[in-house]
């Protein structure tokens, strides 16, 4: 008997809707059910009936769209889809727009028990409710599948509605044999008879001997981009499970700039991977091979940076403009390869890493023009990437063009890394209660000369070196992060490191103006769901940092 494994899904999303009781409910029932389905699996169980049950399961529960707690569409009533496909021979069969049909993934399901060279592989409708009832399988009233809030997101015409959502399941059996499985109700205010991505075999499922995807989020844009066909042919040309899903979602977006997804997947040996360039997407996680750790929660964005809005990317980082900011003109960063983490970097690779943030910083600055005067960065705990802020602080050196008085000097500064229990401050030295005023002029590490940045990074690497490593690391007992305050560079202060809740989880942080008054945070901000003055952005900052090629004007927008 071999590894087995599960990964499930209740949706990606941008937001999470539901107090702090629904939500501990959630993460309940979800540990339950891949605890349950686990079980199964180990006594035997195969991957695709154990796919349907999940789904089923997960149909039932009224916090996900799909069953019991569907979208509304605009007519305000229900349709729902559903699909189905077993790795082992590749049978796949779905069942969309249906009305009366309890589960659809238990349709799905049945139908695969029907061989022949005239069995349905979709049904549609009526016909498919219909042969749900000739099945035996439980039909209900469409009033069912309301609950009051889809219900006052109907009344109040909201067709952007963005929260938890699709569900679906990959298995692997104990005999090697994958499986996906995948339910909806659709998005909110859809026409009646649209059909989305999470039935579709190649769009928003897959399963052959060897891999098994599914998809959630915009359904045009995953059909669009054939995302989970995508994924599959990466893997099978070779690269990595999660590997393939990184490049296929980067690949889509530069088709569908507007795609916002989450992605599970697993293997016949047993790899799996869940990831989402969404804001949250709702999984859980359990089984034999790696990653071993069960998961069971919401997975915060994985893929922050999306192809339109890349403006710089080598072998060590990718830097693009947020499409979550949390101010007007953030970038964001992100180290690339798997379980890349500052805390884990060599010293050529973290004063590498500084020198392009300064780059960036430098060209947002020229770009932005004078209503900004310095940089401020925080990364996210764990260290694998984070946020570059534009600000405007106040200097009494500046003249009214904003330009600084004082020249940067060639002479390295020294740097002293001092830690607390609570935190670890990297300081300028001779920097005292009577240099302060002297010093108001100066700006933060990320656009002070290079020879201070020097020394500041060196002192950097010396504290990594001396414990920050270590609370620097996400499964660490602090995790921190690391905070550039042009604010505090008066003090002496260039970088603090320590850890900074986030209090708005699990929405999203709020967007301000960008005055310095407002907090600093490494969350996501909402969603920018207009991209073109964010690609305005882009294309100026790639043009004066020599980004990628091959990302420009005029992919199609879904």
């Amino acid at each position: 008997m071999g590894p087995v494994g599960i990964v499930l899904h209740g949706g990606a999303s941008e937001s999470w809707v539901g107090d702090a009781a629904s939500f501990e409910a959630t993460n309940a029932f979800l540990d339950t059910l891949v605890s349950k389905a686990e079980a199964s699996l180990r006594q035997g169980a195969t991957a695709v009936d154990v796919a349907a049950e999940v789904v089923a399961e997960l149909e039932d529960f009224p916090e996900f769209n799909a069953g019991k707690g569907s979208a509304v569409n605009i007519d305000g009533g229900f349709e729902l889809e559903a699909g189905i496909v077993n790795g082992a021979d590749s049978a796949y069969r779905a069942a969309v727009c249906l009305r009366t049909t309890k589960n659809p993934v238990r349709l799905a399901r049945a139908m695969l028990d029907r061989r022949g060279p005239t069995a349905p592989v979709l049904m549609a409708g009526v016909g498919g409710d219909q042969l749900a009832r000739r099945l035996g399988l439980e039909t209900v009233d469409n009033g069912y599948f309301g609950t009051e809030r889809r219900l006052s997101y109907w009344r109040q015409k909201r067709p952007d509605v963005s929260e938890h959502g699709t569900v679906g399941a990959v298995v692997l059996d104990a005999h090697g044999n994958v499986a996906a499985a995948n339910s909806t109700g659709g998005m909110t205010m859809k026409p009646v008879g649209r059909v989305g991505d999470t039935a579709i075999l190649g769009a928003g499922l897959y399963a052959d001997e060897r891999v098994a995807v599914a998809c959630s989020g915009g359904g045009e844009a995953i059909m669009t981009s054939m995302l989970a066909g995508r994924i599959a042919n990466l893997y099978r040309g070779g690269a990595g499970i999660g590997r393939a899903v990184e490049q296929a979602v980067w690949e889509a977006t530069r088709l569908c700039p507007s795609i916002s997804c989450g992605v599970i997947a697993i293997t016949s040996d047993g790899e799996r991977t869940a990831q989402c360039n969404s804001r949250i997407f709702n999984t859980a996680s359990a089984g034999d091979a790696a990653p071993r750790e069960r998961h069971v929660g919401l997975l915060r964005c994985t893929m922050p940076v999306i192809g339109p809005l890349c403006c710089y990317d080598d072998d060590l980082l990718r830097i693009g403009v947020s499409k979550h900011p949390t101010r007007p003109g953030q970038l964001t960063f992100q180290l690339k390869g798997a379980g890349a983490s500052l805390a884990y970097m060599d010293r050529e690779q973290v004063f590498a890493l500084f020198g392009t943030l300064r780059r960036a910083a430098r060209a947002l600055v020229e770009l932005v023009g004078s209503s900004v005067s310095d940089v401020a960065m925080m990364t996210w705990p764990g260290g694998d990437g984070g946020h570059l802020f534009p600000v405007h602080i106040r200097r009494d050196s500046e003249g009214e063009d904003g330009s600084e008085d004082s020249k940067d000097s060639t002479c390295p500064e020294r740097h002293t890394a001092v830690f607390h229990e609570t935190s670890m401050v990297i300081r300028r030295e001779g920097v005292g209660d009577d240099d302060m005023e002297q010093s108001n002029g100066r700006r933060g590490l990320l656009l002070v000369g290079e020879a201070e940045a020097q020394g500041a990074v060196g002192a950097l690497w010396g504290a990594l070196q001396g414990g920050l490593r270590e609370a620097l690391q996400l499964e660490g007992p602090r995790s921190w992060s690391l905070l550039v305050d042009p604010a505090s560079a008066g003090r002496g202060e260039v970088l603090v490191a320590s850890s900074f809740p986030d209090h708005h989880w699990p929405s999203p942080a709020p967007f301000t103006s960008g005055t310095h008054d407002a907090e600093f945070t490494a969350a996501l901000g909402p969603r920018s769901w207009h991209l073109d003055g964010l690609r305005c952005v882009a294309d100026g900052l790639r043009d004066k940092l020599g980004g990628p090629a091959g990302v420009q004007s005029g992919y199609m927008y879904m």
